[in-house]
């Protein structure tokens, strides 16, 4: 059987994206203490590399793997870019917030993570994704930005530079800016991403413990 790959770069992209965070991944766990805030954010970047591979693994396989099973690795993808969304949130508040305070933000987001689980699993609607995604990350940017503020700290910093690329990742998603032919809005939205996550990485270094 002959293979058929549908869409190559984004395949390439999502397997970058994988790469990438398996690599922050094992930077952190080898030079960070395992503190709660630690964990949060390690399970960021372990998710995101997951929905990286599954992502890929659809967009590139699609023909090969059938409608049904297909459908199923997207939906898993769905949930993984909200787990890892949620992770990355539930880190940041941690960080820059106290108990019990911190206990009762991270509650709500966990119940706000089940409900879109629950929408995502029930309609596969990418839109579910977009509007979880981009609430969240609203939500931690205007965090971080007031921490910065008042702080000072590099790390902030850092974590603003990553949100402000993520958002630029995320309008050249929606308007579907393509540079060429081969290599489309995903494609675009992958690379900005991952230059993104360097700065979501250069945060958490100065941070985290």
């Amino acid at each position: 059987m002959q293979l058929k790959i549908t869409e190559p770069t984004t395949l390439i992209t999502d397997y970058l994206i994988f790469v990438e965070s398996l690599i922050f991944f094992i930077a952190l766990f080898l030079t960070k203490q395992p503190t709660q805030a630690f964990y949060f954010i390690q399970s960021y970047w372990l998710f995101l590399g997951m929905g990286g591979l599954l992502g890929g693994t659809s967009h590139g396989f699609k023909l090969m793997l059938g409608e049904n099973l297909d459908s199923k690795i997207w939906t898993l993808t769905l949930f993984t870019i909200g787990i890892s969304t949620t992770s990355l949130f539930l880190g940041i508040s941690t960080l820059y917030f106290v108990p019990p305070f911190t206990d009762y933000i991270n509650l709500i987001m966990l119940g706000v993570l089940t409900f879109y689980i629950y929408k995502v699993n029930k309609s596969k609607l990418f839109r579910h994704t977009v509007v979880f995604y981009g609430f969240v990350m609203v939500i931690a940017f205007l965090i971080s930005s007031v921490e910065f503020i008042i702080s000072g700290d590099i790390g902030s910093l850092y974590l603003i530079l990553g949100f402000i690329t993520v958002f630029l990742a995320s309008f050249i998603q929606v308007k579907q800016i393509t540079l060429h032919k081969n290599f489309n809005h995903n494609d675009l939205f992958h690379v900005v991403s991952m230059i993104g996550a360097i700065f979501m990485y250069l945060a958490f270094e100065n941070l985290l413990v």
